[in-house]
Parts: structure tokens; C-alpha cells; sequence
């Protein structure tokens, strides 16, 4: 483990100027943000007063509105796909010189992919997410080995579609998918990749199945049964009450750790499994990182891996354009990082 001392120099040495040449790419995307949503500031006002003087009936203001706010509209269109292009310019550099800088000073056979994702396969295979899924997209994708073990770690971003009269079906199969099938038609179908929600009439609307950071990795014991750790808020009823049984997750495990029960549930479709991966050792570890890192966190143990979700609408990688990167920023990312190797080493000690 590197110190924050050295990690400093390294920043002083290294992020500082490539951090300055990318400054002017990141205030030309603020400017252009900040123009963008002027424009369409007043493209709202003047509709707005129309609408107002129309009912006032102050005269017909008509032809000037179209004059103006048909033009603003192209502008905006063509302001956004701007932005968009350069906010991902300077995305990409603070990728290419920054988070892959950091995570070679972290481990320099580690290897990330920004475009890149962790599979599907592996997202069902969790479990950790209940329901089929419509949409699947991620990037950042980080791969490497600690103390032996394999792991993988990206953002993900998995969506549920919903719509009156919706039908979901599979592009490789005839069969309707309905929520509660989804596992029974994964096993009948296994190469099926892509969900696809068809409405036969109404609006599509995204729910979300799954939004963070994924990991997934070697486990040293081989399990038949599978166990879940979720945080304790996300299963309880209105008196606060634990729920005794989940659907997919199975039954409520409980433990003498009061202070392990008070952040966690435990479910289990094998109990005396369950007790022999979540040792005193195994609960200490996962508060320890709960207090340390204060990440969202729900685990997965199935067959010979563990899996772990850490729900958040925050892009782990992507800098703020709105201020110029500091140490904060860099350091932030290292602790990501440190969060991975942390975990992957607890998990199998």
C-alpha cells in the first residue's frame, strides 16, 4: 500500500501540468453548459409570456415567438451535441491522465478499460439485482489479481422498462417474459444476452434495476447454496422489523453480532452455509469497510465467487466539470481503488 505522502508527489510531479492542459477544455465545456441553459432560460420564458399574454388577450405575439424560439431550439440541439462532444474529450483525457496514472501507482498490473464492462453473464449470475433487465451499460472497466485472486470491478448502469400494455420479450426466443420468470426462462434459455420491452401502447418509462460500481472476484471456498448481505434498511418493514423472507434471496439469517445486525441482513437458501462464510472475522471486516469507506454496499456468495454492489448515481471516474481537478479528486479515486484491493484481501484472509 502506497502512502498519501507519495501519492502527493506524484501529484505534484505528474497531475499538476497535465491537469493544467486540460483546463482549457474543461472551462470551454462549463461556458458552453452555462450558455445552453441561459438559451433555453429564456426560450421558457418567452413561451411562457405568450401563453400569459395570449390569456390576457394582450394581441397576437405569434409570429414573433416562432421567429425566435424555432431558431433557439436548433441552437440548442446543436449547443448540447457540442458539449456533449467536448465534456467527453476532456472525460478521456482525465482518464487516459489521471485514473490510469493512479492506478498504476496503486498496482501497475492492474489494467483498466474505459469502454469496457463487466459481462452480463456475471451481473445475473450475482443474483444481486431482482428482476429481468431491459437495458445493460457500463464502462471502467478494472481487471487484476490480489494475493492470487482474480477480480473484476466496472460501473453499471441496468434498467428495468415499463409500459401499459408491455410485453417483454427475448430477441433470441418466442417466449413473453413476465417479471417472477426471468430465472426459469435464463436456464431454459442460457445464451440469451439482450431483454427487449415491446409496449403495445402507452409511454416506456426506465426504473432502475441496478445503478454503481460492481465487483466481482475469486472466493477460496466452494459453496452450493448462495447468501446474501444487504444493508438492513433495504429489507425491513414500517416498524422496522426485518423481513424474514425475501424472494430470490431466501431466508433470514440471524447472528449474536448486535452491532453486524443493527447495518446488515444476512439471507440464505442454506443456513449452516450461510454461518460458515459469515465468521465473527467476515462480519468485523465488512463493518470495518461500511465505517471506513460509508459505500452502500450489498454482497453475493455463490459458488466459488463474491460479489459486490455499491449503489450510486456518482460517476466513480468521470471528473466535475464545474471545478478544476485537486489532490481531493485524485486522492478520491486512489481510495477506490484501496477499497478494491481492501476487499478482495478480507473477503479470502
Amino acid at each position: 500500500m502506497r502512502s498519501e505522502t507519495e501519492l502527493r508527489q506524484l501529484y505534484e510531479s505528474e497531475f499538476k501540468t497535465k491537469i493544467s492542459a486540460m483546463e482549457k477544455v474543461r472551462k470551454t465545456t462549463a461556458i458552453l453548459t452555462g450558455i445552453t441553459i441561459l438559451i433555453v432560460l429564456a426560450c421558457l420564458y418567452l413561451m411562457v409570456s405568450k401563453i400569459i399574454k395570449t390569456f390576457a388577450g394582450a394581441g397576437d405575439t405569434g409570429f414573433f415567438s416562432i421567429m425566435f424560439v424555432f431558431p433557439a431550439m436548433l441552437f440548442i440541439f446543436l449547443m448540447i451535441f457540442i458539449v456533449k462532444a467536448v465534456k467527453h474529450k476532456y472525460s478521456q483525457g482525465f482518464k487516459k491522465d489521471v485514473v490510469i496514472k493512479v492506478l498504476d501507482f496503486m498496482n501497475p498490473e492492474w489494467t483498466y478499460e474505459s469502454m469496457s464492462y463487466i459481462s452480463r453473464k456475471d451481473f445475473l449470475e450475482s443474483k444481486i439485482g431482482i428482476g429481468h433487465i431491459d437495458e445493460y451499460f457500463g464502462e471502467d472497466l478494472i481487471s487484476g489479481v490480489i494475493e492470487g485472486k482474480s477480480f473484476q470491478c466496472s460501473e453499471l448502469r441496468v434498467m428495468i422498462k415499463h409500459a401499459s400494455g408491455v410485453e417483454s420479450e427475448i430477441f433470441k426466443g418466442s417466449e413473453t417474459l413476465f417479471d417472477g420468470l426471468a430465472e426459469k426462462l435464463q436456464e431454459k434459455f442460457p445464451d440469451a444476452e439482450v431483454y427487449r420491452a415491446t409496449p403495445a401502447s402507452g409511454d416506456i418509462r426506465l426504473s432502475r434495476n441496478f445503478i454503481g460500481l460492481f465487483i466481482v472476484t475469486e472466493f477460496d471456498k466452494s459453496l452450493n447454496y448462495e447468501t446474501f448481505v444487504v444493508p438492513k434498511k433495504l429489507f425491513t418493514t414500517l416498524t422496522g422489523k426485518k423481513e424474514e423472507n425475501i424472494k430470490g434471496y431466501g431466508e433470514l439469517i440471524k447472528f449474536e453480532h448486535p452491532e453486524f445486525e443493527e447495518v446488515f441482513s444476512v439471507y440464505s437458501n442454506g443456513e449452516d452455509e450461510a454461518r460458515y462464510i459469515m465468521t465473527s472475522s467476515m462480519m468485523n471486516t465488512m463493518l470495518r469497510l461500511q465505517k471506513e469507506y460509508d459505500y452502500n454496499m450489498k454482497f453475493s456468495f455463490k459458488d466459488s465467487k463474491v460479489y459486490c454492489a455499491i449503489e450510486s448515481r456518482e460517476d466513480f471516474f468521470e471528473p466535475k466539470t464545474a471545478k478544476e481537478v485537486k489532490f481531493e479528486d485524485v486522492k478520491e479515486i486512489y481510495s477506490l481503488f484501496e477499497f478494491i484491493e481492501n476487499l478482495v484481501k478480507a473477503i479470502n484472509s
